[in-house]
């Protein structure tokens, strides 16, 4: 039966020796893989997470119900309940409680194994909060025949609205914001209170002390980032803001007459004139990305078909490949970047070229550069592969994201960045990562999801 092949069980042990972070030194990459979900033969699989701390999993398995197919839900080797269909689900930043949305027909939610609302006509944006104790979501009602959105926070269903999105809670769970439009005004709603109104809203932004809410928007044809309520300097076009770890400092892309800039702590930097901010080859820059340490900032920028990274104020000119996944070293001293779209440039070297890099992370000691790589064949076969400091390691056929519920889950260091991503390689220490991988062998099973744990050595 399922419950039986869902068991842990140690595969096999590989080894390989490949050269480490200075070229004078050798490192061992010893790799175990242990398979932490085997499918049943003709059974497909969806929804595959793990918890934060990956310990756990949750994941749906398609069944007949009632000569119907339906979806079971398993949490870590325990089936829950079978239902219609799971649209999504989440584990509390806790890693303790998990929730799902349930669609067919008509929708709800369940946490911790129980329904936790009523049905709705459609339930999405389902969330925990930092503290794991309350839990959000958007539901949809049929009013008479046009759909409104509610926020449904710890079961209370708020004001409906013509549409809601941006739903979050702040650091320390105690607020609840989201946007909301009626009519053709957008407008923050904080803690059931309706903010000013304007024409055009983008995502808000807390601070990751949650003193702070911060978001840009637009009245007219101007454009302004608005800080706790207090409106800043009006521009054609802003976008996102983000704060510093250390949330004192806020940065941001902003433009005038089609030169743009990047704007921290309310001083403008160089202007870079664009045509267009989305054209490939016109001058453009990305958002900022803060270091670690609150100190150091950078962003891509590009004029004509020169693009480069501006790192504390200084361009580094790349080339003809625009720039993307700037991320700093945990001590703040280091920067990665991918250039193009499969190209590696660390310390302003360049490194590797692949058909796609994923998913940047260097170690915690600062000492090594990790990266999910994607190589592409001319059959139109593609492989993915974990490269530490240059080299490569095992190839499979699919590497996962380490925490798919990660986008709803809002934790009080995680909104400093627009550079946040699904973690697929997670370092546990200075020698030591895992992630999850699919093998590219032909199994008889649908899905076979395996753990690899790696250690590195001299």
């Amino acid at each position: 039966m399922f419950k039986k092949t869902i068991g842990l069980c140690l595969a096999f042990l590989v080894c390989w020796t490949i050269v480490g972070y200075a070229e004078e030194e050798t490192i061992n990459r010893v790799a175990s893989e242990r398979r932490v979900l085997a499918d049943v033969k003709g059974v497909s699989i969806k929804n595959f997470i793990s918890s934060p701390d990956s310990r756990r999993m949750a994941f749906a398995v398609s069944r007949r119900v009632d000569g119907r197919d339906g979806w079971a839900v398993f949490v870590d080797d325990k089936e829950e309940q079978t239902l219609t269909d799971i649209n999504k689900i989440v584990f509390s930043p806790d890693n303790k409680r998990v929730a799902y949305e349930v669609s067919g027909g008509h929708w709800t939610v369940v946490v911790d194994g129980k329904r936790a609302g009523k049905y709705y006509y459609k339930v999405t944006s389902l969330i925990f909060s930092p503290d794991s104790k309350r839990v959000a979501y958007l539901a949809g009602e049929r009013k008479p025949v046009v759909v409104k959105i509610s926020a449904v926070v710890d079961g209370e269903e708020g004001p409906y609205y013509n549409n809601i999105d941006s739903l979050m809670f702040s650091p320390d769970s105690k607020q609840v914001v989201y946007r909301a439009k009626k009519g053709n005004k957008w407008f923050l709603v904080v803690d059931g209170k309706e903010e000013k109104k304007y024409d055009e809203y983008l995502n808000p932004m807390f601070s990751p002390d949650g003193k702070q809410l911060a978001y840009a928007a637009r009245m007219g044809k101007k454009w302004f980032v608005v800080v706790n309520g207090k409106e800043g300097k009006q521009y054609d076009k802003c976008l996102t803001p983000v704060f510093s770890p250390d949330s004192q400092r806020i940065a941001y892309a902003a433009a005038i007459d089609k030169k743009w800039c990047i704007v921290v702590d309310g001083e403008e930097g160089k202007f870079y004139e664009s045509t267009s901010f989305s054209s490939r080859n016109a001058a453009s820059i990305a958002s900022p990305v803060f270091s670690p340490d609150s100190k150091r900032i950078a962003y891509a920028a590009a004029v004509v078909k020169k693009f480069f990274a501006v790192v504390d104020g200084k361009e580094q000119e790349y080339g003809s490949s625009s720039i993307s996944n700037l991320t700093f070293s945990p001590d703040s001293n280091r920067l990665a970047y991918v250039a193009g779209r499969g190209t590696v440039v660390v310390d302003g070297k360049k490194g590797n070229s692949y058909s796609i890099i994923e998913n940047l992370v260097f170690s915690p000691d600062s000492r090594r550069l990790a990266y999910v790589a994607q190589q592409d064949s001319l059959l139109g076969e593609s492989t993915k592969f974990v490269v530490v400091d240059g080299k490569e390691g095992k190839h499979y056929s699919r590497i996962y994201a380490h925490n798919f519920s990660r986008d709803a889950i809002i934790r009080p260091a995680e909104r400093y960045s627009i550079n946040n991503r699904e973690e697929m390689i997670v370092f546990e220490s200075p020698t030591d990562f895992h992630y999850y991988v699919r093998h590219i062998e032909k199994s008889e099973h649908i899905d076979d999801v395996y753990i690899v744990e790696e250690r590195i050595s001299k």
